[in-house]
């Protein structure tokens, strides 16, 4: 019985148009019967994926009727989370190539269609993860009616971020900015912000004690260093009083008037 891939083959091979009859073999080697089809819809087991979950027709990642862009989405979804439960369970160090796509059950392949390296995937990365604490920080906009309000519900917030998983905060706070600029751009928005909303709640809640922007990013950054050395377990028997210790020590700044 001729095989049909290796007439295809020699039809590539010698560069000529195929016969009517040799289009019809492979054409008709190629398309399955209604029969063998429907024998093998029925009886035959369902295909299984990669990493052993069966294939639903219409359903899943091997649907090929779904939007191309919606499947590329959910291969990139996949990758990232696989490279955050590494990050969580061992650090930076655990996220190579090889590791992440082995979580994610994908071949590097895929891996390369979303990013151009290791590189763009912690770049990827850090913006997700750190997408939490700007989150924290808009609901705290919306839901407090000061200024400092904002401040103090946004760092009860952060503290907690930080405790929760302590090699997460470790990369998204300490790791990430040092890989470079475009990953330190990534939190300085969100420090930049709670400055400033302790210099403009100072100015409107206690004007003769107002502080500089200087001082807000000296307040910011030593709340921030504390709760990273908490969660280092450094100081772990600390971390209850924390964000008490941060708004005392932020009334006593706003209640002490500026020499003249």
């Amino acid at each position: 019985m001729t095989n049909p891939i290796r007439s295809a083959d020699r039809l590539f091979a010698t560069n000529r148009t195929a016969t009517t009859e040799e289009t019809s073999e492979i054409r008709a080697r190629l398309t399955p019967s209604s029969r063998n089809d429907a024998t093998s819809r029925s009886d035959a087991p369902p295909s299984e994926s990669r990493d052993g979950s069966a294939r639903v027709d219409g359903k899943g990642r091997w649907d090929r009727a779904e939007p191309i862009d919606r499947r590329h989405d959910a291969q990139k979804r996949k990758l990232l989370g696989a490279a955050a439960e590494l990050l969580a369970e061992a650090g930076l160090g655990a996220l190579s190539v090889e590791a992440v796509t082995e979580r994610a059950q994908v071949g590097r392949r895929t891996f390369y269609v979303h990013f151009e390296g290791r590189a763009q995937l912690l770049l990827a990365l850090h913006s997700e993860l750190a997408t939490p604490l700007f989150a924290s920080f808009d609901e705290a906009s919306r839901n407090e009616t000061s200024s400092i309000a904002v401040v103090h519900r946004t760092f009860e917030q952060l503290f907690e971020y930080v405790l929760q998983s302590p090699l997460r905060a470790q990369f998204v706070l300490v790791d990430g900015p040092l890989l470079g600029e475009r990953h330190a751009r990534i939190t300085q928005g969100f420090f930049d912000a709670l400055s400033s909303m302790l210099v403009v709640g100072s100015l409107r809640e206690a004007p003769d004690a107002a502080i500089s922007q200087h001082e807000a990013q000296i307040l910011v950054l030593g709340a921030r260093g504390a709760a990273l050395a908490i969660a280092d377990g450094r100081r772990s028997n600390e971390y209850p009083s924390l964000a008490a210790d941060f708004r005392a020590l932020l009334t006593r700044v706003l209640t002490r008037p500026k020499s003249a």
